[in-house]
């Protein structure tokens, strides 16, 4: 199918595949095109596992990733511009709403609070569901699901394996340590937590333990 699109002459190629994680052993594709040569290679997909294993082995030191953000705040209100939202005339008031509705592009299309919250929550299920599932495996879902509440509720605190766990041993549920940072390391490259270690400015070493977990966008905690 590329191949009877593209051009076969002498002139330079640009090759752009979007959401390329669903074709399946993209990576050998992907590859194939690069060792023709005269070609450049842009690859994109929502999927955040889409860098890892066979890709990255094969591509090192030959490729740049750039990750995609949520909306920064000039952008959330250049977003509500081109949708031709009302933009309150107090900075202030907009970057409070800004804050509780995040910025993920398609909040702003709906105007109803309720509305905004649904697409976020349906935006972290999706992640769970299209991501997060079909690369690991999880016994048990409804642990999991908890500890994300636990770690997002509790965004921007001071954590760590030790007091998730005697949170846990409080209610009488039993999980082990390892457990319990594979979960978090899982949210982490799902891209829904981002940490932020410990740090001594004295001996400038990183402290083991407590740490920092922040949110990919301020919306997930309020919806």
């Amino acid at each position: 199918m590329i191949h009877s699109l593209i051009i076969k002459n002498n002139e330079f190629i640009y090759l752009f595949i979007d959401e390329v994680q669903n074709v399946k052993g993209f990576e050998t594709v992907v590859e194939a095109f690069r060792m023709e040569g005269n070609i450049s290679i842009f690859i994109t997909g929502s999927n955040s596992y889409l860098l890892s294993g066979e890709l990255v082995t094969k591509f090192t030191g030959r490729k740049i990733e750039i990750e995609m953000l949520p909306l920064n705040f000039y952008e959330y209100i250049d977003m509500k511009r081109l949708f031709k939202k009302e933009i309150n005339d107090n900075i202030y008031i907009e970057f409070q709403e800004y804050l509780i509705n995040g910025g993920f592009p398609g909040t702003i299309k709906f105007d109803n609070i309720d509305d905004k919250r649904r697409y976020i929550q349906n935006v972290i299920k999706d992640i769970f569901d299209k991501d997060i599932k079909s690369n690991e495996k999880i016994k048990n879902t409804d642990l999991f699901h908890s500890i994300q509440k636990f770690v997002i509720n509790n965004f921007g605190s001071m954590i760590s394996v030790s007091s998730i766990k005697k949170y846990y041993e409080s209610i009488n549920i039993s999980i082990d340590d390892l457990t319990i940072d594979r979960y978090l390391e899982i949210l982490e490259n799902a891209k829904i937590l981002y940490k932020c270690e410990a740090f001594d400015i004295k001996s400038k070493d990183v402290l083991k333990g407590e740490r920092k977990y922040y949110l990919a966008d301020t919306s997930i905690y309020f919806s």
